[in-house]
């Protein structure tokens, strides 16, 4: 980069604290944009490069004071996107910071279930399997036969259809 361009990059950053911030364009994230031959380049990679070197490939930059507009190169670190994304504070990052269930259960690698919607605590899930499991068909029993009644009065057309389709099939 040529003098005028650091001149110019420099001239967009104030440092009130320890934070550089970049007081210039900025996208719809926070992140500060810098116009570098003709391309639009986040600032804070450029003040990496200015200080640390070259981002390793397969890294990002991470802040590690969480000021997205901060350019201070003591404040930027290169991670790995999952490192990265673990560190913030998405919904996702604070349930894999979790040490314990909501219940208090650890949430150890011998108590714990993983599906597609992420990891669950086992003893939880027993505990729930009980209270809506057989137990509570029976003792609601009565309730849920008179809802059936109720639903089939409502809907006798639609569910006497649906029963002759039905046998059709079998």
């Amino acid at each position: 980069m040529d003098s005028d361009t650091l001149t110019r990059f420099w001239d967009k950053v104030e440092k009130p604290n320890s934070c550089w911030n970049w007081i210039a364009c900025k996208n719809s994230n926070g992140y500060g944009h810098f116009g570098l031959n003709g391309k639009m380049i986040e600032a804070h990679r450029i003040s990496y490069k200015l200080f640390k070197g070259k981002i390793p490939k397969g890294l990002q930059i991470d802040h590690l004071c969480r000021n997205r507009a901060c350019v201070n190169p003591d404040h930027l670190e290169a991670v790995t996107q999952k490192e990265n994304m673990l560190r913030g504070n998405s919904l996702q990052a604070i349930n894999a910071r979790k040490t314990h269930c909501n219940r208090g259960h650890p949430l150890t690698e011998d108590n714990i279930y993983r599906d597609s919607y992420g990891r669950h605590c086992k003893l939880c899930h027993k505990i729930t399997t009980k209270k809506t499991g057989k137990k509570w068909r029976k003792e609601n029993r009565e309730r849920t036969n008179e809802l059936q009644r109720q639903y089939v009065q409502r809907n006798r057309e639609s569910v006497n259809r649906r029963r002759r389709e039905q046998r059709m099939r079998n």
